[in-house]
């Protein structure tokens, strides 16, 4: 059973300290966080990542936390099967429409009349951003289709605002009122702050609706990295998911729900995992709730 111990008084995290006590919102000092993982499964220790600096946690946040249950299936069978069995804890289906055989508006329908009030979050991408088995005019039909439906206020469209490039644009021209996460992924590294902040105003001008980072960190310093930008991010009330990837990146998916990430990704098993460092949504749980994170339920 690993110990993860996190040293809280000492977190080096000068700019976002700042950053938070210049700020309304009301704040808290942590001293220690003892968490014990009840699990097999063997985490990295992040005592030396939270060394030297003392960390404020917000003790309000103005959104709740939502869990999101990751679908990569093959069979719009397996899909639904997926989506029926799902636990109450997901507040979000995230449906991976570019891995379904033979996908069609009909499907996209179906789909959506099953969520069961859940919202449903659509990407045509796949994953570590393959090239998209669907073609261009498909994807764009598709998107159409979304922000045309009658539940298109409880459904979400995260886009790659690099990668999916001529789809963001094309979607900035439609007067739609459907939900958008522009996210920018980086399997290999975490860019600089000055990088992070110039992709930030592309999404700004592309009509973001929710900002989503995920990107791989190298160092524990790319971690910090991202930490510092959820908080500039929450001080410009910008709604945001922050993730890092690996085993350095672990931290922020810890310390992202604390500072206002929107979305926590977290499959039921690892071996349905989306993205790697994700927590699945038991250990992932029992970890806020030993940091004492308020979230809906």
């Amino acid at each position: 059973m690993p110990l993860i111990v996190l040293a809280l008084t000492d977190l080096i995290l000068s700019d976002p300290l700042k950053m938070l006590q210049n700020t309304t919102a009301p704040a808290a000092s942590c001293s220690r966080a003892y968490l014990n993982l009840n699990s097999s499964r063997k985490l990295p220790d992040l005592t030396a990542t939270l060394t030297t600096a003392k960390l404020y946690v917000m003790s309000q946040s103005t959104t709740a936390l939502k869990y999101c249950l990751p679908i990569i299936k093959s069979s719009l069978a397996e899909v639904l099967a997926k989506m029926r069995s799902a636990p109450k804890s997901y507040q979000i289906l995230e449906i991976w429409l570019d891995y379904i055989e033979d996908l069609s508006e009909q499907i996209l329908d179906t789909l959506i009349a099953a969520r069961e009030e859940r919202e449903l979050l659509f990407l045509l991408r796949r994953q570590k951003l393959d090239p998209p088995k669907l073609g261009y005019e498909q994807r764009i039909a598709l998107l159409k289709s979304l922000t045309a439906h009658p539940s298109k206020d409880q459904l979400l469209i995260d886009l790659d605002i690099r990668e999916q490039k001529a789809e963001v644009e094309w979607l900035a021209t439609q007067n739609h009122t459907t939900p958008l996460i522009l996210s920018y992924h980086n399997y290999e590294t975490t860019p600089q702050t000055e990088e992070l902040r110039i992709i930030t105003n592309e999404m700004s001008r592309n009509k973001a609706t929710i900002y989503k980072f995920s990107t791989y960190c190298q160092t524990q310093a790319d971690a910090l990295r991202l930490l510092q930008l959820q908080l500039e991010l929450r001080t410009q009330n910008k709604r945001h998911t922050v993730l890092g990837m690996g085993a350095d990146g672990l931290v922020t998916r810890l310390f992202g729900p604390l500072w206002g990430s929107e979305i926590a990704y977290a499959p039921q098993v690892m071996a349905n995992s989306s993205a790697p460092g994700q927590l699945t949504l038991e250990e992932l749980q029992r970890l806020l709730e030993q940091l004492k994170v308020i979230h809906e339920r």
